[in-house]
């Protein structure tokens, strides 16, 4: 401000200096006006004229430009001039120089022989080196991709009247609501720039466009805002559906595409699938990719998320999607667990059967239950939810022994065994004139049994031959006489048991004597026959005849026992079962005798006996027979 106040007094001071050295005949130089505004270098026009009212030879005019700082000769020229004749002076190569700056004025002067003739200044005017000029910018695409390219085209119209072309350089700047970023100088050429830029790294959003514009002199002109683009990192990742259902250890196929915002593909990168903790690599080819995922064996099932990443761009693009699939379960294992170790007939086995999947988590669904006896047998079918109860009653009767209950689930079968203990059990009932005696046991029961009447006074002992569940019958009324009695059966593994006031229907029984006597009779005869022979019978005969002899004891002895045991002191058996028994060892012991006859009779009729019979007979001739040898 006081620069530009002191620059104004000594304009003045020169004014009135020029005033009174001004020679007592004028010469007018006319001046035309300037513009308001001038850029460094641009043409300064100067149309004027001259009027002398002598006349002047050899003289010197001078235009100069005069400024705050600085001053400077714009244009000098020899000039004569004839009285009252006006001189046009035009001059249309003055520049104003890159120095200029500020305030102005042509200051115009006509100097004859040392003497200033005129001097005049012109309007005021300022030289400013902001560029007086229009631009028009524009850029493409508007939304820029990572790793694309930006391209920045800038057209540059003078303001300046003599239309002269901008050349000079072009500063560009990228600007977003928290940073400005410079970009590159381009050149401007006859007005024109074009400036590719090629976006890496940079931060996404909406940018706008500042160019600063400096000429060949330095005047500059910052253009603010000229164009708006947005910066985008995101892509579109495109994967084709994949199996809604899949099996642990498949493999899967999976296609996909991965596309600018725009729906340019991708030419190169990287795409990670993650499934769960795992992560696989898929290369991009030219915005595509195939990849082939083996899915883990152990997979647990259910709905699982694979998710796609595409980040491994040079350029810094990103993008991600995912997908859901779900995981079938795979049966691979049962487990049964049979709550008792050991059981009884009649007891209540529990337990419980799971199925596991691929990834040992269970599968609630029905298994197949089979139980499985000792020998083999299926003993029980049915089905039972996983993580269930089992409950099944064993058979009154199980057979003793290693059992098995097995779960079966698709092609899974296990099991689990266990052990049916022996049982040995007797018990007894009465019903009417009949006791019922039954194995209630799992194991063979062949064992004597005691039926006592009244503590003893009456006492069958039988012995018991029963498979579990068999009964053996016994009818009082054939077993014991009549009268009414306290019953009650012992024996091993017999169940207490006491049947008091029983009244007994019973009835005599079948004489045995004409049956012995008989026996007997056969008996006496046999031996009778078998002594009759000739003593040379009895000498081949003997060891038969006392084999004979001693069984035939042996058959009385056993005759007279049993005829001497009172019909209370019945066996377990009936009458007509001992003397069935009986007859078929007499029989037989008959029928052996009958062999050995045969045989003796075989050795009589035989050549060597005939000899032998005759040179004995040789020798008894003559000798007398008496009464005592009539059986000779």
């Amino acid at each position: 401000m006081y620069y530009t106040i002191v620059m104004k007094r000594r304009i003045m001071l020169l004014l009135v200096l020029a005033v009174l050295l001004m020679p007592a005949v004028l010469a007018k130089i006319d001046l035309n006006t300037f513009g308001k505004y001038y850029n460094k270098g641009e043409p300064l026009l100067i149309d004027s004229k001259i009027v002398e009212d002598v006349t002047v030879e050899d003289g010197i005019l001078r235009f100069r430009l005069i400024c705050d700082k600085v001053s400077f000769d714009i244009f000098t020229k020899e000039i004569s001039l004839s009285p009252k004749t006006a001189k046009p002076i035009v001059i249309d190569d003055a520049i104003i120089p890159s120095t200029a700056e500020g305030n102005c004025v042509v200051k115009a002067s006509l100097v004859s022989n040392g003497v200033i003739v005129d001097e005049v200044f012109s309007n005021r005017f300022i030289v400013t080196d902001e560029l007086k000029a229009y631009g028009d910018f524009q850029v493409n695409p508007l939304q820029l991709q990572l790793g694309n390219t930006l391209t920045l085209y800038g057209y540059l119209t003078s303001m300046k009247e003599t239309g002269a072309q901008i050349n000079g350089l072009a500063t560009v700047y990228f600007k977003t609501d928290e940073k400005t970023y410079y970009a590159k100088d381009v050149a401007v050429s006859q007005g024109k720039l074009k400036y590719y830029y090629t976006v890496m790294g940079n931060i996404p959003g909406d940018y706008t466009v500042d160019v600063l514009v400096t000429d060949v002199f330095g005047n500059k002109k910052l253009f603010e805002n000229v164009a708006m683009f947005s910066i985008v990192d995101q892509v579109h990742v495109f994967v084709e559906p994949l199996q809604s259902k899949i099996l642990p250890g498949d493999l899967l196929q999976i296609l996909g595409e991965v596309n600018t915002l725009s729906g340019e593909p991708m030419k190169e990168g990287v795409l990670q699938i993650k499934l769960g903790t795992e992560a696989y690599t898929a290369m991009i080819r030219d915005g595509k990719f195939l990849y082939e995922l083996r899915i883990p064996a152990d997979i647990e099932t259910g709905t699982h998320v694979l998710r796609f990443f595409f980040n491994e761009d040079q350029s810094g693009n990103q993008g991600s999607t995912q997908r859901s699939i779900n995981i079938e379960a795979v049966p691979t294992k049962i487990k049964i667990n049979v709550f008792q170790p050991e059981l009884k007939p009649k007891d209540v086995l529990e337990a419980a059967a799971y199925v596991y999947d691929q990834a040992g988590d269970e599968i609630i669904d029905q298994l197949r239950i089979e139980l499985i006896d000792a020998n083999g047998r299926s003993i029980y079918l049915g089905s039972v939810e996983s993580e269930g109860k089992i409950i099944i009653p064993l058979p009154e009767y199980s057979i003793p022994g290693s059992w098995k209950l097995k779960a079966s689930y698709a092609d899974l079968t296990t099991g689990q065994e266990f052990i049916v203990e022996k049982v040995k059990s007797v018990d007894v009932q009465l019903e009417g004139q009949n006791l019922y005696i039954l194995n209630t046991g799992n194991v063979d029961y062949n064992e004597a049994v005691d039926v006592s009447l009244n503590n003893g006074e009456f006492t069958l002992k039988k012995e018991v031959s029963l498979k579990p569940g068999a009964v053996l019958v016994v009818d009082l009324t054939q077993e014991a006489p009549a009268g009414e009695y306290m019953i009650a059966v012992t024996g091993n593994a017999v169940m207490p048991n006491q049947f008091d006031n029983i009244i007994v229907l019973g009835k005599n029984k079948t004489s045995l004597n004409i049956i012995y006597s008989a026996l007997l009779a056969l008996i006496i005869t046999t031996l009778i026959y078998l002594t009759i022979f000739k003593k040379e019978h009895l000498r081949n005969a003997e060891v038969a005849m006392c084999k004979n002899k001693r069984e035939g004891e042996t058959m009385l002895k056993e005759l007279r026992a049993l005829k001497e045991n009172s019909p209370r002191k019945s066996t377990f058996s009936s009458t007509e079962e001992s003397i069935e028994d009986f007859r078929s060892r007499m029989l037989r012991s008959v029928r052996e005798t009958e062999e050995k006859e045969r045989e003796v009779k075989h050795y009589y009729a035989s050549e060597p006996y005939r000899a032998k019979r005759y040179e004995e007979r040789k020798k008894d001739d003559g000798k007398g027979k008496g009464l005592f040898n009539m059986f000779g």
